[in-house]
């Protein structure tokens, strides 16, 4: 039987926040080798979930930085729809 996620957990396996200072090329690799569950693409901020300093899209080994989460959001569903990804079931609460 399968469990919907809730909205909150699907919003934290979409947008990784990173505390500034640590690091994008740090994380980057990290998740690389780590082999986790998070299916590609999603969003990377920079900073406090009411406080973003900077936002980008992770999509493979790409880094690409947007000017806003809500750019970053955009982006990511379009590449998700167009390119027909299979994304994780924790997705699927707020697809």
């Amino acid at each position: 039987m399968k469990i919907k996620p809730t909205w909150t957990q699907s919003f934290d396996h979409f947008i990784q926040f990173l505390l500034v200072g640590e690091g994008i090329g740090k994380f980057m690799k990290k998740d690389r080798l780590s082999g986790g569950d998070r299916k590609q693409p999603f969003v990377l901020a920079i900073g406090g979930k009411l406080n973003l300093i900077q936002t980008f899209l992770i999509f493979e080994i790409h880094c690409i930085e947007t000017n806003s989460i809500l750019k970053a959001v955009d982006i990511c569903f379009k590449l998700i729809y167009i390119l027909n990804f299979l994304h994780n079931a924790a997705m699927y609460g707020i697809s």
